[in-house]
């Protein structure tokens, strides 16, 4: 794939900021209020993201957008000079080291792709770039012929760390066309991007637990038909041939997840929610499948995602949410050095180690709170320096955080509700009669929490106070909490945002004639049922890339991925199976209800939720009477992955809730 590299001439001061002092810490008293940032700040994208340092801890490679287009930046911490790697169009999701001087790059496009179930998709990949060599990208496994055309070509097992940075992926081998070929492991070159097979799996294999020393220690699959999930180990002395299964169960949606192997090993890290209402980490016995001993249990909450040690794959530490994004380590020098950046970034309310060289001497921090929407730095524990690399929105001053509070409310059933408040920059914490932005999450198995969210800062920087919350079916709490959302679509989970708001009125802090919801994805279906089910609450609603028909979605689903499939399962599960009920919690069905104005915004290369589902709403107030609009984001996918289409969201948002809330 053709790239351009720029080398040299790029103005370090708005690139990179050059790592050459010790941080100053904010401290004293807020500087005086500025006029606001202009809309367009809070959709841009990050000043650079993705920061991650080279095994022997020289460089820095990370993600960042100039000139309107996404790249990849290489830095060097000697030399300040920095390199760049242009891959046009394609959407960057991750940045990797694989050897000391190749980066992988994973990236996705939306295509079509005629032997799919459905053709459009959202197609994941990745590239190579040896940093020390050829300079073009070579994407892996984009040259194997023994593959199957399909919609994934990203799932890297294990980093081997040799010279030719290479990798042990799984993907698709070719059956004559079709993608539903049996799975295998290859070896794959990132020097020539061309892969070999190393094992082979079957149709139904899903996953692969390898090591970074090249051998396969366990093999997950999952057969849809008779919803059988194994986990297998290797029979033979070099691991490639007979298996045997030491974990069995019968489950249209698998209850447990595998991490990795422990380092000796001898067992698997799971994640999983049988031991216990949490989702917590254990062993899994690779002897007889046995869940035994667990490896972290965090008090009252889930763990949101693993970390895994680069060099050895060994999973070294956790992520979890509280009312803020914690971490954890279980090995004692990365919680020291944790510790360490905690307390030096003392301001900063989250703090995490994102990155670390080969011999643990320096580490990536990313630290975020109400001093700075996020700031990168540099941990030097030979030197005991930390030392400043970038602010992550540099264009967002401290002064224009505004500030969020964490605080519950009783549902009308009696359930308590987490919820977080964010009130205009300078607004008094006793503010009263604010116009109110009521701003569910997507999901809708996902949370809130304390942090930079960019829809909520970019409301409330226009003087709105922003109400979110984490309704029964979130993620976060415990199986219990997350299973209450089980076929509540449009009624209890509504309720409990409905009973938010009137919290809210309730406490004086909104003006109940001044209140517009706001959501995106599972957040625009509650926008949308707010506003046909609750209309006496709101002024106005807002969704963006939202459900609006629930058979509709349903049949979108079976379709696309089969009645058998883990997917459509899921969604039956979460939705519920009742015709009669999905179609009178459908808001597209109850048009003639609304009576606040509805705006629409919705990507039409979105393969999460069809564009359809908005025009099916769009189409049922027109015909009612309503006033509505409907943008459509071209080019754009579910995810708002654009910055030029989070512009002209944010722009069409502010516009709407300035003529409906004042």
């Amino acid at each position: 794939m053709p790239c351009r590299v720029e080398m040299g001439g790029i103005d370090m001061r708005k690139a990179i900021a050059a790592v050459v002092a010790p941080v100053v810490l904010i401290a004293g008293p807020l500087a005086p209020a500025r006029a606001v940032p202009p809309i367009e700040v809070y959709g841009q994208d990050p000043d650079l993201d993705d920061v991650q340092i080279s095994a022997d801890g020289t460089k820095l490679a990370m993600s960042r957008t100039q000139d309107g287009r996404p790249g990849l930046f290489i830095l060097d911490l000697g030399t300040r000079q920095a390199v760049r790697y242009d891959l046009g169009e394609l959407k960057i999701r991750n940045v990797e080291w694989s050897s000391a001087t190749h980066v992988l790059l994973y990236v996705s496009k939306t295509t079509n792709i005629i032997e799919y179930r459905s053709p459009q998709v959202e197609f994941c990949g990745v590239f190579a770039i040896n940093t020390a060599g050829d300079p073009e990208p070579k994407q892996l496994l984009g040259r194997t012929k023994t593959l199957a055309l399909q919609s994934s070509l990203c799932d890297v097992e294990s980093r081997l760390w040799t010279d030719d940075g290479a990798v042990l992926m799984s993907a698709r081998k070719d059956t004559g066309g079709a993608i539903t070929g049996e799975e295998a492991l290859f070896r794959v070159d990132g020097n020539t991007g061309r892969g070999s097979v190393v094992a082979d799996g079957t149709d139904s294999t899903r996953d692969w637990v390898t090591s970074p020393k090249g051998h396969v220690v366990a093999r997950v699959d999952h057969l849809d038909k008779s919803n059988r999930y194994r986990v297998l180990v290797p029979t033979d002395a070099d691991r490639l041939g007979g298996w045997k299964t030491v974990f069995s169960e019968e489950t249209e949606v698998p209850t447990l997840t595998v991490y990795g192997a422990t380092a000796a090993e001898d067992a698997l890290v799971i994640g999983t929610r049988l031991k216990s209402d949490r989702y917590a980490l254990f062993e899994l016995s690779l002897v007889d499948g046995a869940i035994g001993k667990p490896v972290f249990e965090p008090d009252g909450v889930d763990i949101s995602s693993v970390i895994v040690d680069p060099y050895t794959g060994a999973v070294v530490g956790a992520n979890y949410v509280r009312d803020r994004s914690e971490q954890i380590f279980f090995q004692n020098d990365l919680q020291m050095v944790l510790g360490a950046a905690q307390k030096a970034l003392k301001d900063w309310e989250s703090v995490r180690v994102v990155s670390w060289d080969r011999a643990r001497h320096k580490f990536v921090i990313f630290a975020a709170g109400s001093a700075s929407a996020g700031d990168y730095f540099i941990l030097d524990r030979r030197q005991g320096k930390l030392e400043h690399v970038s602010a992550w929105r540099p264009d967002i001053k401290r002064q224009h955080i505004a500030p969020v509070r964490a605080f519950s409310y009783t549902a009308r059933d009696g359930l308590v509700i987490p919820a977080y408040l964010t009130l205009p920059p300078g607004t008094p914490p006793d503010a009263k009669n604010l116009p109110l932005v009521v701003h569910p999450h997507g999901g809708p198995a996902s949370r809130d929490s304390v942090r930079f969210d960019y829809w909520a800062q970019a409301m409330a920087s226009r003087g709105y106070a922003v109400l979110q919350m984490n309704f029964r079916g979130s993620d976060g709490y415990g199986t219990d909490f997350e299973a209450l959302g089980n076929g509540e679509w449009g009624g209890k989970m509504q309720d409990d945002i409905t009973d938010g708001v009137r919290a809210m009125i309730a406490q004086g802090i909104a003006d109940p004639a001044r209140i517009c919801i706001v959501g995106g994805s599972y957040g625009g279906y509650a926008a949308l049922a707010g506003a046909a089910f609750t209309p006496e609450l709101y002024t106005c609603a807002v969704a963006v890339a939202p459900v609006s028909d629930l058979p509709r979605f349903l049949n979108w689903q079976r379709n696309r991925y089969g009645a058998d499939s883990a997917i459509y399962e899921y969604w039956i599960g979460t939705i519920g199976d009742d015709p009669a009920r999905n179609a009178a919690r459908s808001p597209a069905r109850a048009a003639a209800a609304v009576t606040a104005d509805v705006l629409l915004i919705h990507g039409k290369d979105d393969t999460v939720v069809a564009f359809d589902q908005s025009q099916v709403m769009h189409d049922a107030l027109k015909a009612a009477g309503k006033s509505v609009r409907l943008i459509r984001l071209d080019g754009e996918d579910h995810w708002l992955s654009t910055a030029a289409t989070r512009i002209q969201m944010l722009k069409a948002l502010e516009a709407f809730l300035a003529k409906h809330l004042g």
